[in-house]
């Protein structure tokens, strides 16, 4: 009996820090996210304010906040730079076991949440997909302009039609919202527990 109520304890509090996780609220809202969701936090310095050229962006799980500090354990991480004209973007990948990394709360620009690591690269992937279709859309659009049948003209108006509407909806489909803790408009404050 002893031990069955030890390992109920036991399990309770490991299930109580699972659970645990960011807090954010814009002070009429809040919202909750568990510790071993998956994130995209964006970083950029202070001066740069919401700038995204010159951005980094890790995405991991088991995010946690400490003393005005962000812990992630990032899986993935995308460095963008701008030089002249030119964007430039390296992707480093770390092993699932990695040490979690550190960033300073007032750096995060904002911080996107998703329930595991396969529907990041669905989203991904269905962006991808939706900026083809959308473009191709066009392109028969323009194309049917060129075709002096008129029932031709129209067949492809349609085709282009409707691969502009499936990749609008795909591109659509692929957002995930946003929790900006710096931007002009509204932000989000990280709620201590």
């Amino acid at each position: 009996m002893r031990n069955s109520f030890v390992a109920l304890l036991f399990f309770a509090s490991t299930a109580c820090l699972a659970g645990q996780g960011l807090i954010l609220t814009d002070g009429n809202r809040e919202a909750r996210f568990r510790k071993d969701a998956w994130y995209e936090i964006a970083i950029t310095p202070v001066a740069d304010g919401v700038n995204l050229k010159n951005a980094t962006f890790w995405y991991g799980n088991s995010l946690e906040v400490k003393n005005d500090t962000i812990s992630l354990r990032a899986e993935k991480i995308t460095r963008n730079r701008q030089v002249l004209d030119v964007g430039l973007s390296d992707n480093f990948y770390f092993p699932p076991s990695t040490l979690s990394r550190r960033v300073p709360v007032r750096e995060v620009l904002y911080v996107k949440h998703f329930k595991n690591s396969k529907t990041i690269k669905r989203k991904q992937f269905r962006a991808a997909a939706g900026g083809v279709l959308f473009f191709s859309g066009v392109l028969t659009g323009l194309t049917a302009l060129a075709v002096e049948n008129r029932s031709d003209r129209q067949k492809l108006l349609i085709s282009g039609g409707l691969q502009f509407g499936l990749g609008f909806a795909a591109g659509i489909s692929s957002t995930t919202k946003a929790y900006y803790l710096r931007s002009a408009e509204k932000n989000w404050l990280i709620r201590k527990k």
